[in-house]
């Protein structure tokens, strides 16, 4: 496969590889690049945080203070930064994975994006979110991509940035040779990934409790898209208690914005939940989803009830966004097993293996549809006994 092909078919499938609620996906981008596109970036320390009171999807106002300009305007010195998911104002809650939180006193890179009613939003979402963690006496820029899937990885961490050298870096332009990454320190990786679940020390599990959930296509979807996800669908159901049925095709619009009691994968960010488009050539976040749910309805503890009672998900919707059209529609096998894989996490499995935090495939498990990273062959794979081994013991 030339190098031009190669391209074209991890695009294909990186178009559906956040596909079905539990997962965002991306293509990463260069520093350059996010640079480019972000009309203001800032070194900012947050100051509060509460939910955001505008109709429309559940959002969390962060106001912040900006410490030190290193691109472009921003219109004060403190300003209200918007991140999509949490309760909105109806009691309806939406968990949306891949997007950046923060705590009080927390200081961070933002590549910030204004919106029309005074807020600004956050470029690519956790792309264009860096935190400062601490380690020692380094000061580093980190993102938390915890929650998200990097469609053409291989479960290799990049070097970490300087917090100080990567601002520095920033506000001459970005056009100096880039000296600001670092050695990763020891056991900085396991801290690192610590220090982002404090964020989500309030997160509880979250489950479906019905016996089949069906999911529905927006109108207009690529071609090819029906048949790869029927395929997808099926793949689980002999090993899964939850059944996934297609449901056909749904007119609904309304994406991550208001909940609907539909399942619908969509196309196009009409909410620009997702500020800045997807771009073929230099990459950005491809597909946001998240699960609607209730707080107060829970019920079903894991097995020896020793966690929380989970809370029940009462719908999911996905957003592809703007310029994934750019994706050529190839490479079904491929994109069928990146349904596959993350309609395994709407079922409650992470990566067994090959991410940032999961470790090396090692004794068998490379070959699973759960490993952190695309096969990328067009194989046709299907969960086997390993995953139907995690959903008994998880039922």
């Amino acid at each position: 496969m030339n190098a031009s092909r190669l391209t074209t078919t991890l695009f294909a499938a990186a178009l559906l590889a956040a596909t079905l609620a539990e997962a965002t996906s991306y293509v990463p981008m260069s520093d350059a690049a996010l640079y480019e596109q972000a009309p203001a970036i800032a070194q900012v320390s947050i100051l509060s945080a509460g939910p955001a009171p505008a109709v429309g999807a559940p959002s969390i106002d962060y106001i912040v203070l900006v410490e030190r300009l290193l691109k472009g305007q921003i219109a004060g010195s403190t300003v209200i930064v918007r991140v999509a998911g949490g309760i909105g104002p109806d009691g309806w809650g939406l968990e949306l994975f891949g997007a950046p939180r923060f705590a009080q006193g927390d200081r961070a890179i933002l590549f910030l994006v204004p919106r029309n009613d005074g807020t600004y939003g956050i470029l690519h979402l956790m792309l264009g979110a860096f935190h400062e963690f601490r380690i020692g006496d380094r000061h580093l820029a980190l993102r938390d991509l915890q929650d998200v899937q990097d469609v053409t990885g291989d479960g290799r961490v990049a070097r970490p940035r300087d917090f100080e050298r990567f601002a520095d870096w920033l506000a001459g332009g970005a056009e100096a040779t880039a000296h600001y990454r670092v050695e990763t320190p020891a056991r900085g990786l396991e801290r690192w990934q610590r220090a982002f679940s404090v964020l989500r020390h309030e997160r509880r599990q979250l489950r479906w409790f019905e016996d089949q959930v069906e999911w529905h296509l927006g109108r207009p979807a690529p071609t090819g898209m029906k048949r790869s996800l029927k395929e997808a669908l099926r793949a689980w159901n002999p090993i899964s208690s939850l059944r996934l049925a297609y449901g056909g095709r749904s007119g609904a619009s309304n994406g991550l914005h208001t909940f609907d009691h539909l399942n619908v994968l969509t196309f196009g960010d009409r909410d620009d939940l997702i500020p800045g488009s997807f771009d073929c050539r230099r990459g950005g976040v491809l597909a946001v989803g998240g699960p609607w749910f209730d707080p107060e309805i829970t019920g079903k503890t894991r097995p020896g009830g020793q966690s929380p009672p989970a809370i029940r998900i009462l719908g999911a919707d996905i957003v592809l966004n703007d310029g994934a059209e750019c994706v050529v529609e190839e490479a079904e096998g491929v994109v069928v097993e990146s349904l596959v894989h993350e309609l395994g996490h709407t079922l409650g499995l992470g990566p067994v293996c090959g991410d940032a935090f999961s470790g090396r495939c090692r004794n068998g498990a490379e070959a699973s549809v759960m490993r952190g990273y695309l096969h990328a062959d067009g194989h046709r794979r299907q969960p086997g006994e390993r995953e139907r081994l995690r959903l008994s013991l998880d039922d």
